[in-house]
Order: C-alpha cells, then sequence, then structure tokens
C-alpha cells in the first residue's frame, strides 16, 4: 500500500467528467485550511487516460 499514489480533486466539474468515465472515488472530505470539497482517487493507468483527456477537453468544459 505504500507505493499506491492519490489524486485529490477539488473541481466539480473535473468530478463529474471522472465519473462520467465511470470511476467512483475513494473518498470525499474537506481540506483542513481552505474547508474547499476534494475527492481522493487511487491514480491508475484508467484515471491517467481519464486526466489526459480532460486537460484536451476542460476548455470547453469551462465555458459551461
Amino acid at each position: 500500500m505504500d507505493d499506491v499514489k492519490l489524486f485529490y480533486c477539488y473541481s466539480k466539474r473535473l468530478k463529474g467528467f471522472i465519473e462520467s468515465n465511470g470511476i467512483s472515488y475513494l473518498s470525499k472530505g474537506l481540506h483542513a485550511k481552505s474547508k474547499r470539497p476534494f475527492y481522493l482517487y487511487i491514480v491508475t493507468e484508467e484515471l491517467d487516460k481519464v486526466l489526459k483527456r480532460w486537460d484536451e477537453y476542460k476548455e470547453q468544459f469551462e465555458k459551461i
């Protein structure tokens, strides 16, 4: 378990994009200082692919 990488997501739009690609978060919480919600994902090859797609398409989503 020591070599497991985690991805903290603070964007509701990105969370929605990740979930629309069939990946569920491991846990959710609030950042201690900012009190902003975050969603925690285990980094996998599948998540990496989704994040790369997000980088390609995020401009379209940010205009919504």
